[in-house]
Parts: C-alpha cells; sequence; structure tokens
C-alpha cells in the first residue's frame, strides 16, 4: 500500500512538472529566421513544411532576400502548399529578366524588344551602363499580386505572424529593418541584389537586397520580442572549392567583402538549422523541387532539438484572423508622382482608367502594365488603395529623361554582318519629343531619323529622314550576277494612330530622291536627280505573344503609295499604284509544335522604275517590303512587277533554346497580274535549326527546289534588323 501510494504522487509530480513545463512554453515568444541566398532559398518552405508537421508554429518571422520573401508570404496566410507550388510553377527566366507582357507593349516598341545586345544612357554628359541588369518590373508585379492580401494592413505587425525583413540603405550604408509601410516594396527591397536588381526607393532610403550586410537577421528578432529563437541558414560545404571562371571569382571576392562586415549585424539563434545547399547555386531556380527537399531533410535531423517546442497552443498570433485579397477596390482618386513632363490627364489615359471607380485587382495591374511597357519610365511602382490614404490608388514614376545608345549585331551568308546603332533623344527637342535614330552598317546601310511627339496619346504626328544604299543583283544565270547599287533620300511627314498596343496606321506625304553608283545601269533604274513625290499608307498588327520564336498569334503588315511627281500625276501620266501586303500566323498544334504560315502578295503599276518592282528568293524578307522569300532560291533571283507567295513551316520546340523546322514554299513573279495564276509556280523545300543562345540566336537553314535538286544555305547569327 506505502508502495502505491509513493508511486502515485510520483506520477503526480511528473504529471504537474510536464504541465508547468508546457505553461511556460506556451507562453514563449518563438521567432523564425530565414537567410538569403538567391534560389536557394526555396530550401526555406521545406523547413518549414517539417515544422508544420511537427505541430510547431513560429509566432513572428524574420528573413533577409529569398528568405523575406518566403517568410512575408507565410506572414500572411500562404499555406506550405501554396508555397510549393509558388516556387515550382514560377517561369523564373521570365520573372528574372526585362521581358514585358509583349501584348502591353506599344507597337512602336515592339519589334526593339529583341534586337539589341547593349543599351548604353546618357546622364550628365556621360554614357554609363544601365543601373542593374534586370529592372525588376516583372518579379514586382507577382510580389504585388501574392501580396493583396495584405493590401490594407501596413503595420507588419497586424500580419497573421508579425513580420519583418531586413535590407540595406545605400545612401548611409546602414541595414534597414522594414516591419511597415507596402508589402511588396519591402519584399521587392529585400531581396535587390545590387547589380542585378535595380534599387528600391521607399520614404527617404535607396534600398538593396539586405543580404549585403545582414544576410542572417537575428539581433532584429529578439528586439522584436521573440524568447527563443529558430533560425535557418544555407551552407555550401564546397562554396568556391574547385570553381573557376569571372563570376565565381567575383562572387568569392564579394562574400569574402562581405563577411566581415555581416558579422557585425548577425546574430546567433538558439536552435539552427543548417540545410546544404552544396552542388546548387543562387541562380537554381529550375531546382525548387530538390532545394524544397534539401530544407525538409535538414529540418528532420534536427528532430529531438525542435519537439520540445511543440505546444498546445500558440501564443502571439493565437486568436489572429487569416488575412485575405479584396475581390475588388474603390477607387476615389489617382494620385500620381514623379511625372514632370507627362501631366496627369495624359498618364490616366495610357492607364485606361477613371478617376474614379471600383476595379478587380486584375484590372490595376493591367493598367499599370500598359504604363510601364510605354516606354517613358525607368520605374513604375503603385500601392493599391488602403483606409489610410482613403481609397487613393498611389502611382510613384521615375520618368526616362535620359537619352539613349542602343547597340546590335547579325551576321548572314547571303548579305554579310551587320552592326545596328539606335540612338534615341527623349525630350531634348521638347518635352514629350522622342528622336529615335536608326543607323545599320553593312553591305546595304542605311540612315533613318524619326521624330515624334510622343504624348502617349493614340494619334501622334510623326516627321521621318532617310538615305540608304541598296543593292540589286542581275542574273547572268543560275548563280552569278550583277549587282547594281541605288542610293535613295526620302523625307516624310505624316500621323501615327495606334487604336491599341496591337495595331498601328500611317499616313502621310512622302518625297523621294534617286542617286546611282558608278557601276549602276543606268538604262534600269531611276537617274540621278529623280524627284517623287507620293501619298503614303501603311497597316501594321502584331499579336505575336513573343517576339522570338512565338507560339500563337500573327502579324500582318500592308503598305500602299500612291507614286507621282508632282503630287497630281507621274510625269504627265496617271499616279502609279504600289501594294505590298504580308501575314505571318503562328498556329499551336500542341504544346510543342506550331504551324506556321506566311503569305504575302505585291503589285506595281506599269513603267516604273524596277526598285520597285518584288524581287523573288532567298529568306531574308525583313530586309526590304518587295522582298518575297523563296526556299531554294538564292536572294532576288527572279524580278517582276507582280508577286505572290505562300510558305509553311511546321516547328518543333525541342526546348526553349532548340527549335527545329520542315518547311514548304511555293511562289511566282510576274509582269502582269493574270500571270500570277498562269505562270508556273517556284516550289521548295527546307529544313531549318535555331539555338536561342544568352547572347543571340543563331539558325541555319537548308533549302532546296522541288524540281531540281539545288542545295543553298544559309546561316544567320544575331537579331534581325
Amino acid at each position: 500500500m506505502k508502495h502505491l501510494l509513493k508511486s502515485s504522487l510520483l506520477l503526480l509530480s511528473l504529471v504537474f512538472y510536464t504541465h508547468n513545463a508546457k505553461s511556460q512554453l506556451d507562453t514563449t515568444e518563438i521567432g523564425l529566421v530565414l537567410s538569403g541566398g538567391g534560389a536557394l532559398g526555396l530550401a526555406h518552405v521545406g523547413v518549414i513544411q517539417y515544422l508544420e508537421e511537427l505541430g510547431i508554429q513560429a509566432d513572428r518571422i524574420g528573413g533577409t532576400s529569398m528568405g523575406g520573401i518566403v517568410g512575408g508570404l507565410y506572414a500572411i496566410g500562404y499555406k506550405v502548399e501554396d508555397l510549393k507550388a509558388l516556387a515550382v510553377d514560377q517561369n523564373w527566366d521570365y520573372l528574372l529578366s526585362n521581358e514585358l507582357e509583349r501584348k502591353e507593349v506599344p507597337f512602336r516598341l515592339k519589334n526593339a524588344q529583341d534586337r539589341y545586345l547593349l543599351t548604353l544612357r546618357r546622364e550628365d554628359k556621360a554614357i554609363q551602363l544601365s543601373e542593374a541588369l534586370v529592372d525588376g518590373i516583372n518579379i514586382y508585379q507577382l510580389l504585388q499580386k501574392l501580396c493583396s492580401p495584405a493590401t490594407t494592413t501596413r503595420n507588419f505587425e497586424d500580419f497573421q505572424k508579425p513580420f519583418y525583413c531586413v535590407a540595406v540603405d545605400l545612401l548611409t550604408g546602414e541595414p534597414v529593418v522594414l516591419d511597415e509601410g507596402y508589402l511588396a516594396d519591402a519584399l521587392l527591397a529585400t531581396m535587390a541584389i545590387p547589380g542585378l536588381f535595380q534599387p528600391v526607393l521607399i520614404n527617404d532610403y535607396l534600398l538593396v537586397d539586405g543580404g549585403v550586410l545582414n544576410n542572417f537577421p537575428v539581433n532584429e528578432m529578439r528586439n522584436k520580442g521573440a524568447d527563443l529563437v529558430v533560425g535557418v541558414k544555407l551552407i555550401d560545404k564546397n562554396y568556391g572549392q574547385g570553381r573557376k571562371g569571372l563570376s565565381n571569382i567575383i562572387t568569392k571576392t564579394y562574400d569574402v567583402i562581405m563577411q566581415s562586415a555581416r558579422s557585425l549585424y548577425e546574430g546567433e539563434c538558439d536552435i539552427c538549422i543548417e540545410v546544404d545547399v552544396t552542388g546548387f547555386s543562387a541562380a537554381d531556380f529550375d531546382q525548387a523541387d530538390s532545394l524544397i527537399a534539401r530544407g525538409y531533410a535538414a529540418a528532420v535531423k534536427m528532430k529531438e532539438e525542435l519537439l520540445p517546442l511543440k505546444r498546445t497552443q500558440l501564443y502571439s498570433s493565437f486568436g489572429k484572423q487569416k488575412i485575405s485579397a479584396p475581390s475588388s477596390v474603390l477607387i476615389k482618386d489617382i494620385i500620381i508622382e514623379g511625372n514632370a513632363t507627362f501631366p496627369k490627364d495624359v498618364v490616366l489615359q495610357s492607364l485606361d482608367l477613371e478617376n474614379k471607380g471600383e476595379y478587380s485587382l486584375v484590372e490595376l495591374q493591367t493598367a499599370v502594365k500598359k504604363l510601364q511597357a510605354s516606354g517613358r519610365f525607368d520605374r513604375v511602382y503603385y500601392e493599391l488603395p488602403s483606409e489610410k490614404n482613403e481609397q487613393a490608388f498611389r502611382i510613384k514614376v521615375d520618368e526616362r529623361n535620359n537619352d539613349l545608345l542602343k547597340l546590335g549585331l547579325n551576321y548572314d551568308s547571303d548579305f554579310g554582318a551587320g552592326i545596328l546603332i539606335n540612338p534615341i533623344l527623349q525630350n531634348s527637342l521638347g518635352l514629350g519629343s522622342l528622336l529615335d535614330v536608326e543607323i545599320r552598317l553593312d553591305r546595304n546601310p542605311y540612315l533613318v531619323a524619326n521624330y515624334q511627339i510622343n504624348t502617349l496619346k493614340k494619334l501622334t504626328p510623326e516627321f521621318e529622314l532617310g538615305v540608304n544604299s541598296e543593292e540589286y543583283y542581275d542574273y547572268q544565270d543560275a548563280e552569278d550576277f550583277e549587282s547594281s547599287r541605288l542610293v535613295q533620300a526620302h523625307g516624310r511627314f505624316g500621323a501615327n494612330w495606334h487604336p491599341n498596343n496591337s495595331m498601328q496606321f500611317k499616313l502621310g506625304l512622302e518625297g523621294q530622291f534617286f542617286g546611282l553608283s558608278e557601276n549602276a545601269r543606268r538604262d534600269v533604274f531611276q537617274g540621278f536627280g529623280t524627284d517623287l513625290w507620293n501619298y503614303y499608307f501603311q497597316f501594321q498588327s502584331d499579336y505575336f505573344d513573343r517576339t522570338l520564336y512565338p507560339k500563337k498569334g500573327g502579324y500582318t503588315d500592308l503598305r500602299a503609295k500612291l507614286i507621282t511627281s508632282n503630287f497630281l500625276d507621274y510625269f504627265d501620266n496617271s499616279p502609279v499604284l504600289w501594294l505590298s501586303g504580308s501575314h505571318l500566323q503562328v498556329v499551336p498544334i500542341t504544346k510543342q509544335t506550331q504551324l506556321l504560315l506566311h503569305t504575302q502578295i505585291g503589285h506595281s503599276g506599269e513603267n516604273i522604275a524596277p526598285q520597285y518592282d518584288f524581287y523573288l528568293g532567298g529568306l531574308m524578307a525583313h530586309r526590304r517590303s518587295n522582298f518575297v522569300p523563296q526556299l531554294g532560291l538564292l536572294p532576288m533571283r527572279f524580278q517582276a512587277q507582280n508577286a505572290a507567295s505562300l510558305q509553311a513551316s511546321l516547328r518543333y520546340d525541342l526546348s526553349e533554346k532548340h527549335h527545329f523546322y520542315l518547311k514548304y514554299g511555293t511562289s511566282v513573279v510576274n509582269n502582269t497580274f493574270e500571270g500570277l495564276w498562269s505562270d508556273r509556280w517556284q516550289s521548295g523545300v527546307g529544313v531549318a535549326y535555331a539555338l536561342k543562345t544568352p547572347i543571340a540566336p543563331i539558325e541555319l537553314h537548308l533549302s532546296s527546289l522541288t524540281s531540281a535538286f539545288n542545295l543553298v544555305f544559309l546561316l544567320t547569327a544575331g537579331f534581325d534588323f
């Protein structure tokens, strides 16, 4: 009996001790700190997953860079499954690029998206590179969408789990704790790696990635009141070993320099989960699954240390409701900041928003994308309405007032190497002015200067001056030809109308002035000193989803000229009508297969010089509007006043970088329109392979006529211009 009483007392005391310890734990605030590391930070998702499986919930979240992003989303209520899906399903190549959604890009900028290798800026009378490789607009748009549940919550203490992240102020050289304001801006700042992303302006701070000085903000967590801190560090056991190359040397040097500075700010946590990320790099976003698994495995190894943190209830976050995104937002005012050049009403027109109204978050984001894509602003930040600013939609713009110098290179085996130089002067000739000069240096050089008053409106006046020198071939047999060179200058005055970003109309007056080189056939071309005065019209539409290797959409180019010698007649004869029309349609068949259909037709009136004829042969139809492509023929093999062509290609995308084509084409040129249907059409077949390199695309084309085998080879490297 005495033994039984003794055992019962011991059992009761153990129960009381366990309950007392559990009660103390229930009132202990646990902080979770997540370090930075680019793509490596996706491992934090795996750690959080295991903590939840153990029943462990942090009361506070803090982090830097990718740790800040994962922590911030977790703090506003995203579940582990949500975070895993976001990490795995994102198109990281798009997010970490300057590629804009093409449908939002103004027509005049669409083709310029993939033409240049280098862009320089002129600031303070000096030529400079851009502030960063990536402007960050794509990942900012994603953060805006993901952070929409926190739209009306500006104090991060009021999140489902109180949160902070860390950035570094370039103006003071000190770390900055971001625990209030607009969450999307804070997350963009904490991950803004210097040189890769543009610095982020928040209040009076110019902020970059917090990992520069404080990649593991434990001390800040303790200052916030956490009693116990669990930290997650990313460890590369072989970091810097056996790695060669300039980028790795720079990365290692940067890390060595920053390490001593970080030691001043980074603290020690109570429980440290070290995730082995050996074999991965900060750019391995396509390895999200594997990195999440590494984080999970690292947390499993710490099971014994973590189990005592399991408790019966949450402390600081207990009872808080999950915040959710509003389905729509009531806008009472739109505030534009930083718009020195463009008045508010013009910016609103570009946004395509009324000053007041109720909008969905998607509608507001789409409007901002249009403004960013206009090409007139380096940065567009915005804050969705909150109660604090009385339903005002606040947009902060950084106008692009500096001049640009763009450089492009290409090569093709038909016409040789070329350089494209494109200086752009913005606001130099008046507010809203845009002087765009293109200079191509190759066997067919040209210079074109286009001046517009860019008011962001749909209808704008346009002035253009240009001079070009073009070769024309006169074949003696199947391969040998004589070359003539025609020099012409032109001037245009007209108007551009853009009903939307995918369509453009041009209408106006044109003057053309011709001259000839020494070896030109003067009996064929318009002679030196000939002046022509024309009326011109052009319609273009571009619905491609992307410039290079589009997967869907179409492109149309229709041009018409009424050619005269004095705006009334053509050397005492009726004015001559010249027409050219082409359309390329991309039809998706499967996810990796597309059918490309290209049609072209042209007409040039009688009694006009051959520079207006249509030239059949080659595949470089983009060089001139009167070039007609044909597989199996050399460039400009035949010429006539009328042309018709149909080309069909089946493209298979082996990957985003490798593309394979099977081609068929048939075409005809004839001096009479009726002859297009009675004459024998040329037919050809071909294959092609395209490689999209980090610098520029490379393509190899092989083709032959179907009537006789005659292999025609074409190699191109670089962007078309």
